[in-house]
């Protein structure tokens, strides 16, 4: 058997390798401060890490350098409040409407919506319903109030403050054989809320078939403290013929 020979003054150091090492005998005790620099440090200590497949939450973190000084950092601080994607949804053939669960929770209180579409006829009108853990909320508390212009002169008044099981966001427009375009934003306030009412502000454009513009704007709200998780878009009837929605949070300030 071979003998390992240590010199009478112990191991020089130029003579200890790795070799000599014992695996994971180096911890943090023997790594001197700020010791770690850009040399030691390869790519895969970022690119071996799980990657975030969506936005950044207001509560996630970032490394950075402030003033030569390593610092943690917010997301929600990067431009201030702002807007977190959470869902784009698109079909381009013809579907009765457009169901979206998982959308509101605890991490945002508000929420903007672009909603895009094309009624198959005229004399209909679009709509939204909210949609709890159970499905599509249908309860008669829901009330709106929205205004139409059209043309120079043309305007039309719409309430409905009881009993409704929907939250109407247009009119009917056009003849029967006439499609409607929809292109409008909303803000939805405290959608997940156990103890509030749920509200929304619209604005949107229309187009009837023969080209002729309208301009709506609007709200409502939903007399309820049941938390939503999600929201549906229907026409009156009949199918819509193509549509875009996408989500935001808005992160709060």
């Amino acid at each position: 058997m071979s003998k390992t020979t240590i010199p009478a003054g112990g191991i020089t150091d130029s003579a200890v390798t790795t070799a000599k090492i014992n695996a994971d005998a180096v911890d943090a005790t023997k790594i001197a401060d700020d010791a770690i620099s850009e040399e030691h440090l390869d790519a895969t200590a970022i690119t071996g890490h799980t990657a975030l497949t969506s936005a950044p939450a207001g509560t996630d973190e970032f490394l950075i350098s402030d003033g030569g000084v390593l610092k943690r950092l917010d997301a929600s601080l990067i431009g201030g409040a702002g807007l977190v994607h959470l869902n784009t949804t698109s079909n381009s053939s013809a579907h009765g409407s457009v169901e979206v669960d998982g959308l509101f929770s605890s991490t945002y209180t508000n929420y903007l919506v672009f909603f895009q579409c094309t009624i198959a006829s005229g004399n209909e009108h679009l709509a939204m319903r909210f949609r709890t853990s159970s499905g599509n909320h249908t309860s008669g508390d829901y009330e709106f109030h929205f205004r139409r212009l059209m043309g120079d002169s043309d305007s039309t008044n719409i309430r409905r403050n009881t009993n409704h099981t929907e939250c109407q966001l247009t009119d009917g427009l056009g003849t029967d054989t006439q499609r409607v375009s929809y292109r409008g934003t909303l803000i939805i306030q405290s959608p997940n809320s156990s103890s509030e009412r749920k509200g929304f502000i619209q604005q949107a454009v229309v187009t009837d078939n023969s080209g002729n513009p309208g301009y709506m704007f609007g709200g409502g709200q939903v007399k309820t403290s049941t938390a939503m998780v999600g929201i549906n878009f229907l026409a009156s009837s009949g199918n819509l013929t193509n549509s875009t929605l996408r989500v935001y949070g808005i992160v709060d300030s």
